[in-house]
């Protein structure tokens, strides 16, 4: 079962991961709040495995760990789209383990499986509208514009958990969303 914790993401807003212990031997973690609102999983990662280890109350060196990068943590990162690494790690004079290298790896069905709420599915793409259509069904701009579609969808994602229910739509100001290839600045819009 997949369990959610917090750790120092070096700012103001709460850093949170997802994360599971395969096996009693591998630890998966997955950032499920998006940069650049906090410091993300590859530069906490020494900050996220001591919250799971203090947690669990395991040892560190006792586990294999993975970094899990979805949309849901990064928001430069596709709706679907993930990166599947294994963290090496280097020991210090004073014993501490430091992270030196993400080595990708093929990410386990098992794994896929058990992180696709945060890795998310093209099966349900969000609503997009022109801006007449927004405007006549009654959606209204919500402050938050990106060239970036997957930080819009992701934002409308943790944002309509905090209002507990969706409502949002992304409108798409030029037009060009159905061209593949082709960038467009894009809005998320609220009901009311």
């Amino acid at each position: 079962m997949v369990k959610i914790i917090e750790y120092d993401g070096f700012s103001r807003t709460i850093a949170k991961v997802a994360y599971v212990i395969l096996n009693g031997n591998r630890c998966i973690f997955s950032g499920i709040v998006p940069t650049p609102n906090v410091c993300g999983t590859v530069n906490a990662a020494e900050s996220v495995i001591k919250a799971i280890t203090q947690a669990e109350g395991v040892v560190q060196q006792n586990l294999r760990w993975f970094d899990l990068q979805t949309y849901s943590g990064f928001f430069w990162r596709s709706v679907g789209e993930y990166e599947f690494d294994e963290l090496i790690f280097e020991h210090s004079a004073d014993g501490q383990a430091h992270v030196v290298l993400w080595k990708q790896t093929e990410c386990p069905k098992e794994v896929v499986d058990l992180f696709t709420e945060y890795i998310g599915t093209s099966k349900n793409p969000p609503k997009i509208m022109k801006p007449h259509e927004a405007r006549q069904a009654g959606y209204k701009p919500y402050d938050y514009c990106s060239p970036n579609i997957g930080s819009c969808i992701n934002f409308m994602r943790v944002a309509g958990r905090a209002r507990h229910g969706s409502g949002f739509v992304i409108v798409d100001n030029e037009g060009f969303l159905e061209e593949p290839g082709t960038e467009s600045w894009v809005e998320v819009c609220s009901l009311g």
